[in-house]
């Protein structure tokens, strides 16, 4: 997700219908520049080179957002023709990469293997999704951020906090983030629970295939399962 503005101009996106490295690519309607969904740059037009801020989300289940957030607004999908989805079709093939017929070229992981992806473009990182499944929450240390991943498997959302101003051995116990053996911030909102101490703030984060966050960020640092 990100924040429709570039140097205090506010722009209108749509769907270019094109895709570049097998991703979305936005025509913003204000210049035409045509914009990555994956990394928020325009690659062509007027606005190339500038980059979209990168808005923290949250991901979750559905339930999940229902309990947190009941009066929040759900887009719905539209109605299954009798073919089905053909995303659902691509989903459930391992073999099929993209839609320009790519071959299978990784061997870290799974191709289809689903990660989440923080930190980029300067210091990407992918978190295996298997690894979080493990354990409920991760600490990395960027070269230039320290992100606490935090991962609840009943519903699996997943949030990433910025903890680079945070003294080291952050551990979470109970949805509660604690330093030391202080309870120090709630683990799903980032809400201080110490008095004059500030809340803290999230980390864009995004689910993707292996093979997709690859193919952006070859140089990405790898967290996995072992």
């Amino acid at each position: 997700m990100y924040a429709a503005t570039v140097d205090s101009q506010r722009l209108t996106f749509q769907a270019s219908g094109a895709l570049w490295k097998d991703a979305l690519v936005m025509e913003d309607l204000e210049t035409k520049s045509r914009w990555s969904q994956v990394t928020g740059e325009a690659i062509l037009g007027e606005l190339t080179g500038q980059h979209l801020p990168p808005l923290a989300t949250g991901h979750m289940s559905f339930a999940e957002f229902r309990e947190r957030y009941p009066d929040g607004k759900v887009l719905a999908k539209p109605a299954l023709g009798p073919a089905g989805s053909t995303y659902s079709r691509y989903f459930a093939d391992p073999d099929r990469l993209g839609i320009f017929g790519r071959k299978n070229d990784l061997d870290r992981l799974p191709a289809k293997q689903l990660i989440f992806g923080l930190g980029h473009p300067n210091d990407p990182v992918a978190i295996d999704r298997a690894l979080l499944r493990r354990q409920p929450w991760y600490v990395h240390q960027g070269a230039e951020s320290r992100w606490l991943i935090v991962y609840e498997s009943g519903s699996e959302a997943v949030t990433a906090w910025d903890i680079t101003d945070v003294d080291d051995g952050a551990t979470v116990e109970t949805d509660t983030i604690f330093v030391g053996t202080t309870p120090s911030w709630d683990a799903s909102s980032g809400q201080a629970l110490v008095a004059g101490q500030s809340d803290l703030s999230p980390a864009p984060v995004m689910t993707a295939f292996w093979f997709a966050w690859f193919t952006f960020f070859p140089e990405t640092e790898l967290i996995r399962a072992d």
